[in-house]
């Protein structure tokens, strides 16, 4: 039984190292941006219990123009309020994945 439970936390905390590696280059590479929260998208999780998370859609302002950006973190209430002014780091790999810059990914 205890090696269960030592594959289980195994896998568990590669989950995490994997997350917060993504969270972490998206920080170092991002090209941090003025955005304003406009939506949330839900997503509900495959497992029995359907856990609700909540992803913000930021409409930010860079050189290019305006465009529209998902946040990777999501959360189980929507983190902001919509409208609210927030900073976001856009990922260098995929323009179309941001980090909503707030107190819940400073470390």
């Amino acid at each position: 039984m205890e090696i269960l439970f030592l594959i289980v936390g195994t896998i568990f905390a590669a989950l995490a190292y994997f997350g917060w590696r993504e969270v972490r280059d998206i920080r170092a590479t991002g090209k941090r941006v003025p955005g304003q929260v406009v939506a949330y998208m839900q997503q509900i999780t495959a497992r029995d219990d359907r856990q609700k998370f909540y992803h913000a859609v930021v409409r930010v302002e860079t050189p290019e123009g305006p465009g529209y950006v998902k946040s990777a973190v999501g959360s189980g209430t929507p983190m902001q309020p919509l409208h609210a002014r927030v900073d976001v780091f856009i990922s260098a790999k995929n323009p179309k994945l941001a980090l909503v810059d707030s107190s819940a990914i400073n470390w």
